[in-house]
């Protein structure tokens, strides 16, 4: 299918999930979306849509899971998009987007999944989004953020999977993820980070240390002098890594 999404999308005012995914569309997405106030579920991924996320989607008062990946959408993220009271699912991976992602983003407390890698944004990762306690997922590899690993992310115990390769991020995997057991896929390589100096002999069970010197690898950097290591948990826990020094 190609083609504009009709601008009248608006008047299917019962409309609860619209899936137009892998297709060729082209154009904006029509401010009139924004009047569908019972729609559940948006899936617009993978078509060529352009233009930014049109101000109307704060209209969205039902919506529970956006789909806009893998388009060409630019722009910034309007602050009032992590404001949406039942958003689950929020993916805006493979866009063009820029600047920050907006404080808000803590607002979201029922959010699930966040995807957002393959864009332009810049900044850092708000500290607030340790207040998101339902996330499972989050991924916002390979844009252009700064700063330091919050935190905070250490307060979200239902993690299983932190993806933040290919950034720009400074300091040390944060301490406090120790403290989340669900979590078993943390990437963080191709970034600035150094690694934290850890007992790992006090993390259990490990039976496997792996030394990975190169630091073009895809794992964290090391202070000059020292070397980085991965341990291999035993079944059932998450790797980690350490410094010798």
């Amino acid at each position: 299918m190609s083609g504009s999404i009709p601008s009248n999308i608006g008047n299917a005012k019962n409309l609860v999930e619209l899936k137009l995914y892998d297709n060729y569309l082209t154009g904006e997405i029509p401010f009139s979306i924004g009047k569908l106030e019972k729609i559940e579920r948006i899936v617009l991924t993978r078509n060529k849509l352009t233009g930014s996320l049109p101000s109307s989607l704060i209209g969205l008062s039902s919506v529970r899971e956006i789909f806009f990946d893998d388009n060409s959408l630019t722009g910034t993220i309007p602050d009032f998009i992590f404001k949406l009271s039942k958003i689950q699912s929020f993916y805006l991976t493979g866009n063009q987007l820029s600047g920050t992602i907006p404080e808000s983003l803590g607002e979201a407390v029922k959010l699930i999944d966040l995807s957002m890698s393959d864009n332009k944004f810049t900044g850092t990762i708000p500290s607030s989004i340790g207040n998101l306690i339902k996330l499972q997922s989050i991924n916002l590899a390979r844009n252009k953020l700064e700063g330091t690993i919050p935190a905070s992310i250490g307060n979200i115990k239902k993690l299983a999977s932190l993806i933040l390769t290919s950034n720009q991020l400074v300091g040390n995997v944060p301490e406090s993820l120790r403290t989340v057991e669900n979590l078993k896929t943390l990437l963080v390589g191709n970034n600035l980070l150094g690694c934290p100096v850890v007992d790992y002999s006090s993390w259990g069970n490990y039976t496997d240390r792996s030394l990975y010197p190169d630091v073009n690898s895809s794992y964290p950097r090391c202070p000059p002098g020292h070397a980085c290591y991965t341990v291999t948990p035993g079944r059932g826990e998450k790797p980690y890594y350490f410094c010798d020094a």
